[in-house]
């Protein structure tokens, strides 16, 4: 049985990533998976609840991984480049899968009734995090419109490296990301990092 389940959620899973819900068939869902199509509903009751599933799947990885402790020993500034980086490696290193990668953009770009739920756990813990560290360092307050829109550019810079991976890895001409070459990011982002918090600084 449990054979059987976990063959549909991962059948769904990269279906979906790729077509959408509206774009798969519970027939189809379950030919590609291999089991009987009454399974669906027994499992999971419809489509929607299937599609649910998988993005509870989603949201436990990235719980698992981009969901981390606070490092009393490393300063405000220090803890924003961890949490920035860590995005970028799960988003781009080999931590996530290509499903699961797209999975996420797509709810970015154009989200559906489950994005409440990957915003509420994963989104907002990571951006608040963000914010208060942000406040901490300049010396301002976490909700204010300054904030959160440095907030947000810090962590779009990220998410754009997976957004549009095809196009740099083309201008790169690579096939994929390498070791070196994400490092490099990396640096690069740990950098702008730097320049947008020096840059948001008020005069004392």
């Amino acid at each position: 049985m449990r054979n059987t389940k976990d063959k549909l959620l991962k059948t769904a899973a990269r279906l979906f990533a790729r077509h959408g819900t509206d774009g798969v068939s519970t027939r189809e869902l379950a030919r590609q998976a291999g089991v009987n199509l009454c399974a669906i509903s027994y499992y999971f009751g419809s489509k929607q609840k299937l599609y649910e599933a998988v993005v509870d799947d989603l949201i436990s990885t990235f719980k698992t991984d981009l969901l981390t402790e606070n490092v009393p020993e490393q300063t405000p500034r220090e803890q924003i480049k961890n949490v920035i980086g860590n995005f970028f490696d799960y988003m781009c290193g080999d931590n996530i899968s290509d499903t699961n990668a797209r999975l996420m953009i797509n709810e970015m770009i154009s989200s559906t009734t489950a994005y409440d739920k990957i915003y509420k756990q994963v989104i907002e813990p990571v951006h608040r995090r963000i914010s208060l560290l942000l406040a901490e360092e300049l010396d301002e307050e976490a909700n204010s419109p300054d904030v959160l829109i440095l907030t947000h550019t810090l962590f779009g810079q990220a998410a754009m490296f997976r957004l549009h991976k095809e196009a740099f890895l083309r201008r790169m001409k690579i096939k994929k990301y390498t070791p070196e070459l994400t490092a490099a990011i990396k640096q690069h982002i740990y950098r702008n990092c730097d320049a947008v918090i020096d840059g948001a600084r008020r005069p004392k």
